[in-house]
């Protein structure tokens, strides 16, 4: 529909664990890490044909995947981020949403990290 239309926008969730490492996600981070290069290279390919397609990167968010981390393991992970808290899924969501409105006709190939300064640059 997007190709017939000549315009659109997707968005891709990835995750800061391809800019950072963090034990026992090898796998996800290289998933997510293939993921952003897909979106990439995506972005390349339809960018003329008037879709913008873009990723965002969560750093820790306040989900079902933290959960499963003790307090102490959380504490730890707090202390690495600059805003000294985890994220919320709605910060997440407010990103999403920007980068599919039309505020963001500009924007594409773009990684954009929400991730409270955990990753810096």
């Amino acid at each position: 529909g997007m190709l017939r239309r000549q315009s659109g926008s997707v968005v891709f969730i990835g995750s800061e664990s391809t800019r950072t490492v963090m034990p026992g996600l090898a796998a996800y981070a290289a998933s997510k890490a293939g993921l952003v290069a897909f979106a990439k290279n995506l972005a390349q390919e339809v960018g003329a044909r008037g879709i913008r397609v873009n990723t965002v990167s969560p750093g820790p968010i306040q989900t079902d995947m933290l959960d499963r981390l003790d307090e102490r393991q959380k504490e730890a992970l707090r202390a690495r981020i600059v805003l000294g808290r985890l994220g919320e899924p709605d910060e997440v969501a407010e990103v999403v949403c920007f980068l599919l409105s039309d505020a963001a006709r500009y924007v594409t190939g773009a990684l954009i990290p929400v991730n409270g300064g955990l990753v810096l640059g």
